[in-house]
């Protein structure tokens, strides 16, 4: 089944499974998120969670993800 795509106003077509993919991330690396997130992960004490991943890894890959979002950002304006 094809994808569901929306024209923007400027006549760019964008695929909405994406759309809604960039928009899920962005709510999840809202800063009120990542600092409930550390909260949880210093009361862990940093222990794995069930995929081996620890705490400061975690962190780490969602701060990537935030600078990676931001660039996207300032690149789309």
């Amino acid at each position: 089944m094809p994808r569901a795509r929306e024209e923007s106003v400027t006549g760019e077509r964008t695929d909405l499974a994406s759309t809604s993919t960039v928009l899920l991330w962005e709510k999840v690396l809202e800063r009120s998120n990542l600092q409930r997130a550390v909260k949880q992960v210093r009361q862990n004490k940093g222990a794995p969670g069930i995929d081996g991943m620890s705490g400061l890894d975690r962190i780490g890959q969602i701060a990537h993800a935030r600078q990676r979002t931001r660039a996207r950002r300032a690149l789309t304006g």
